[in-house]
């Protein structure tokens, strides 16, 4: 394999990204792979994929993106479906003992309607805010619905904002259901009727507060639910990213202008909500049976207003209309002055019946939809300040990505040579996706939109293995490429064989594993093929010349192109390669070793001899020396949220230790290199690692697609490690390998 060695190829380990349990790749076969996440390796082509892309995306629809969901996606969504019925059953009841309650208060009235009469009146009594609780008790029912509504478009579009969003608003609902027991079991009280009369349906048997069970059980629910979405929700969010950055690119001004975008328009869905609950209940409350013709135009106009405003409040964004957006900026402030004018009238009327004695509850509402009021003006005017500056531009071509790299023309080299042969990945970006992370936090939907945001970058290399996710990263990757319709010829696979399973036949490198494990991955790729296959480990209980025939039978039979190693030793691989010489076979092409600035010895100087000899070309990986390099680890603690805090990881960071706390104080040291280069220590790891030219490909960390622009930077990193630079971090590093002399 001889790539230039600006090419990359990039695998999620748990280096780069916090909160995620993968295995180890140094672990042996003794190592624990019950709960490795499945891993997807690529490396970039500098050609665009925008045609492929948009093709692939036209083909999606909602059941086969619910259906391709996380399974704590999949729960979260069954959750709100549960509430929903749970929540609605559970209201039922609180309407009909309620309607029960308001019966027998209208038999009361009708024969003795001074026992209902609010105190110091002489005419209004509490029938009407016996009727005003049903308005409220719809409108919890509706708000139900829209939040299944919420968290589904939540859940199906990756969005973090609108998950927070649903969070709040189902915690608003049940505050607002703790309200509806608090404003029921103040209906009929001494204090509002007077003690005298209160004493009269008490000697009448009237029963008090009949809804109070039912109204419990609607909050102990609420509660119940509330607390299990947080749980959920809390999953989600790591999991999530905004699904159209996964199709913008690298442009950080872009996105950030998107992240308005996103959350301007899921407050234009909550306005809608708020203002249409507002209009409903005030008119329904404010208005009596005298003000019929009042009550007709409100009900009818204030509607239309709100769904003109929405309209307008849509186009003005989406066209960047400074007019539109003008309209909507008056209408906001109408609004919101509208909105201000009624809580003051809500608070400062004499006139006892106005509002039904629903005073709090329709203060709550009022203000919920002045708060969604101010927030949507204030995201308009921060939307309105980004005209022009090509966010529209950029969704409109979002499926051909956003290169911020300085190289403008492909380079393609041969990836892998061997008998005169050559399978092509041209180098320009680094990357690395996650393809499925069981037991973690990284599902299918995240690999899948990491894989796509990958190929629509022009990546073109993708590895998995038969022991990652013990074969459900194989699954997802082959799902994937099969749901996007990729051309064959337009990516390169790659697979790993070694640990299948606990069976004697289902691990190791017997002529009987290599041929079973090679066709088994196929299955699960969905692929007649795979462009590269890598023996995992080395295997010392069997033959290297039995290792050698399978591997070369495999190629033989088309189901692989070419093979190579993982780990294997210097001498290991020459043994290979001589038997491979003596039959007239293939060797390894190929080997993937760990390298970073704190694990060189057998990049360096084992396999020195064997780059020229044979060509041998490397995938490295853990280039940040499982996030060390990341600078995240500095002060000596483990961030909880990293994969040092996991299980199976946190006796193994060993930052106590002499050894450990040198790596960090260098770590520390190094941090002025980054500075003075304008980068992260992590886009420093990655770039030191590109400089040697041994490094055909670099397998660094992502486990979300937003990450892949930061990782991608470190090309531009790489010609500014001058002589100069490498000088200073080997000072500081002091680690480098002596290189045996040639005293010839």
């Amino acid at each position: 394999m001889d790539i230039n060695n600006t090419a990359a190829t990039m695998r999620r380990l748990d280096d780069a990204e916090p909160g995620t349990f993968q295995r180890s790749e140094a672990s042996g076969p003794g190592g624990d792979y019950s709960n490795n996440g499945g891993t997807l390796h690529y490396q970039i082509q500098s050609r665009r994929r925008a045609q492929s892309s948009a093709a692939a995306s036209s083909g999606g629809n909602i059941v086969a993106a619910v259906l391709g969901l996380d399974l704590s996606a999949k729960a979260a969504m069954l959750l709100v479906i549960v509430q929903l019925i749970v929540l609605l059953i559970c209201e039922s009841l609180v309407m009909k003992a309620h309607l029960s309650e308001l019966d027998a208060l209208m038999a009361i009235n009708s024969t003795n309607p001074g026992w209902l009469l609010l105190v110091n009146e002489t005419s209004n009594s509490i029938i009407p805010f016996a009727e005003a609780d049903t308005i409220y008790e719809g409108i919890f029912i509706a708000a139900q619905i829209f939040m299944v509504y919420l968290a589904f478009d939540a859940i199906i579009s990756s969005s973090k904002i609108q998950l927070i969003a649903t969070t709040v608003f189902s915690l608003a609902m049940f505050g607002y259901s703790c309200e509806q027991y608090v404003q029921s079991a103040n209906l009929v009280t001494s204090d509002a009727i007077g003690a005298t009369h209160y004493g009269f349906l008490q000697t009448y048997g009237f029963q008090f507060h009949r809804t109070a069970p039912y109204e419990i059980a609607v909050i102990a629910a609420g509660l119940l639910f509330f607390i299990v979405w947080c749980y959920f929700a809390f999953k989600l969010y790591n999991l999530f990213g905004w699904s159209v950055f996964k199709e913008l690119g690298a442009d950080v001004e872009v996105r950030k202008r998107l992240t308005l975008y996103h959350i301007y328009m899921m407050l234009l869905k909550l306005d809608v909500f708020f203002f249409l609950s507002f209009v409903i209940q005030y008119v329904l409350l404010v208005f009596g049976d005298t003000d019929s013709m009042a009550k007709t135009v409100n009900i009818v106009v204030s509607p239309i207003v709100v769904v003109v405003l929405l309209l307008i409040a849509y186009f003005a964004v989406t066209r960047e209309s400074n007019l539109l957006m003008t309209f909507l900026l008056v209408g906001l402030s109408g609004g919101v002055g509208y909105l201000v004018d009624r809580v003051i009238d809500i608070w400062t009327v004499t006139d006892p019946t106005k509002y039904k004695s629903s005073k709090t509850s329709l203060t709550l509402f009022t203000i919920l939809t002045l708060i969604a009021a101010l927030s949507t003006f204030a995201v308009a005017v921060l939307n309105f300040l980004n005209f022009g500056k090509g966010l529209m531009q950029s969704l409109k071509n979002k499926r051909t990505p956003v290169h911020t790299m300085e190289r403008q023309h492909p380079v393609e080299m041969p990836a892998i040579s061997g008998a005169g042969t050559s399978v092509k990945a041209s180098a320009e970006l680094l990357q690395r996706v996650p393809a499925v992370t069981y037991g973690g936090q990284v599902g299918e939907d995240i690999a899948e939109q990491c894989l796509k945001e990958a190929y629509d970058n022009g990546i073109n290399f993708f590895d998995n293995a038969e022991v990652y996710a013990n074969g459900k990263s194989e699954i997802a990757m082959g799902k994937a490429i099969k749901k996007f319709g990729w051309k064959r010829s337009s990516y390169v696979i790659s697979t790993k064989i070694y640990w299948a399973g606990e069976g004697v036949n289902e691990k190791g490198l017997s002529r009987k594993h290599i041929i079973e494990g090679t066709k088994a991955a196929l299955e699960r790729l969905q692929l007649d093929y795979v462009d590269l296959v890598f023996a995992h480990r080395p295997d010392m209980d069997t033959p290297m010349e039995e290792i050698v025939r399978a591997f070369n039978h495999v190629i033989d039979c088309g189901w692989a192109f070419y093979w190579g190693t993982s780990e294997w030793s210097a001498e290991q691989l020459t043994d290979a390669h001589r038997i491979a010489e003596n039959l007239g076979l293939i060797g390894p092409l190929m080997e993937q070793p760990q390298y970073n600035m704190f694990h060189r010895e057998r990049f360096e100087k084992e396999y020195a001899p064997l780059y020229k000899k044979h060509g041998l070309g490397t995938t490295i990986w853990s280039p940040l020396a499982s996030g060390i390099l990341t600078g995240k680890y500095n002060s000596g603690e483990i961030p909880a949220d990293s994969r040092m805090a996991l299980e199976g990881f946190k006796n193994s960071a060993g930052f106590e230790t002499p050894e450990g706390k040198l790596k960090l104080e260098k770590v520390a040291k190094l941090k002025s290199i980054a500075d003075k280069l304008g980068c992260t220590l992590a886009q420093l790891a990655l770039a030191w690692c590109l400089k040697n030219p041994n490094v055909s490909t670099v397998i660094t960390g992502a486990s979300k697609a937003s990450q892949i622009s930061e990782n991608i930077k470190a090309l531009v990193v790489v010609p500014k490690l001058t002589a100069e630079i490498l000088a200073e971090i080997e000072v500081i590093l002091a680690n480098k390998p002596a290189i045996e002399m040639n005293f010839r």
